[in-house]
């Protein structure tokens, strides 16, 4: 995996600079692409492969407003995130305040681990 340095200031002391490593990405990887790369390690085609990703992808949104979390086995763990306002009163609290939805994913403990073995080399 590719780095790239970049300076940012300190959101509390704006006249701290500092530079930090930051992902360099390269192109993006297509669902088409990853279909045919699964379809060399198993008896699926690419088609079959897809179906069945783009039909996760439609159901997805459904059980993450049912409020589940989707575990998925060695891969890791997809659920439902937002922000709200605040109040002073718990009674204050609606549905409204809920803004910024948005898809979390965690990884497995499996798949950190594989994480953890990425080398990094600056760009």
């Amino acid at each position: 995996m590719l780095y790239t340095t970049t300076q940012r200031e300190n959101p509390l002391d704006r006249s701290q600079k500092k530079f930090y490593a930051a992902p360099s990405y390269t192109e993006d990887v297509t669902l088409r692409k990853v279909a045919q790369d699964i379809s060399k390690t198993c008896t699926l085609t690419p088609a079959d492969i897809s179906a069945v990703l783009e039909s996760f992808l439609d159901i997805l949104p459904g059980y993450l407003e049912e409020g589940h979390s989707i575990k998925m086995g060695d891969f890791g763990r997809f659920r439902l995130s937002f922000s709200s306002l605040g109040h002073e009163l718990e009674k204050d609290v609606s549905a409204t305040d809920i803004k910024n939805a948005r898809i979390l994913f965690v990884p497995s403990s499996e798949l950190k681990i594989r994480l953890d073995s990425i080398s990094y080399s600056k760009r």
